[in-house]
């Protein structure tokens, strides 16, 4: 809060990253007031940032990302004021199962707004670079894992087919070239799972720019 009101004397400052670890932790000892804080930054820069538009003849400013509300923020928006008028309505001589309820509604509606309050830091850490990296070297060594379990199946179903093969049909595999055609097939699987982990990474990052830009 300290930092809260302190942005409000400074007219000046256009963007100010948020630790999103430190947030974190705040809101978990103390949500209301870290919600809080946090809606009060984002609001004085946006003031910031409008004021700056404003008295620059016209001339085209791009604002951070995340400090022009979307349709998205504004229907999550609309929906926490109807939970909220509902959670109102039901507060009324409700009996314990209705409490319950009311108390899972208000923890939602909190929730909500503070996840819209912390979007422009979600904003910043995924358009920068070194978090990019390290998105990247999570999901490579994900899909690298994907990647092991597919070439184990691909062995696995490849001996079980050539046991059942033996078993049902030996006068199949005394054939000059089988060996050679079984060869054909594993040497062919084997670049599978290299290829595989591949396209799922971009497809992956292909989602996140999506995300981003939506």
């Amino acid at each position: 809060m300290d930092v809260a009101e302190a942005l409000e004397q400074n007219r000046s400052l256009k963007a100010m990253p948020l630790p999103l670890n430190d947030v974190a932790q705040a809101h978990r000892s103390r949500p209301e007031l870290t919600a809080r804080a946090v809606h009060q930054i984002q609001a004085c820069l946006l003031r910031n940032n409008r004021a700056d538009h404003a008295s620059s003849d016209r001339t085209s400013h791009p604002q951070p990302p995340g400090l022009v509300s979307d349709p998205s923020e504004q229907e999550v928006n609309e929906l926490c004021q109807s939970v909220q008028e509902h959670v109102e309505l039901l507060g009324c001589g409700a009996g314990p199962q209705g409490e319950a309820a009311v108390h899972q509604a208000e923890d939602a509606i909190q929730n909500a707004n503070f996840s819209l309050s912390i979007l422009p830091i979600l904003y910043e850490a995924g358009s920068s670079p070194s978090h990019q990296w390290q998105l990247r070297q999570k999901l490579e060594g994900l899909l690298g894992q994907v990647g092991e379990v597919c070439r184990k199946d691909i062995q696995d179903f490849t001996q079980a087919t050539l046991d059942t093969t033996r078993s049902l049909c030996p006068q199949m595999l005394q054939g000059p070239k089988w060996r050679e055609q079984l060869e054909g097939v594993l040497v062919g699987s084997r670049g599978l799972p290299e290829l595989l982990p591949e396209h799922l990474l971009q497809d992956a990052f292909t989602r996140l720019r999506d995300m981003r830009l939506s």
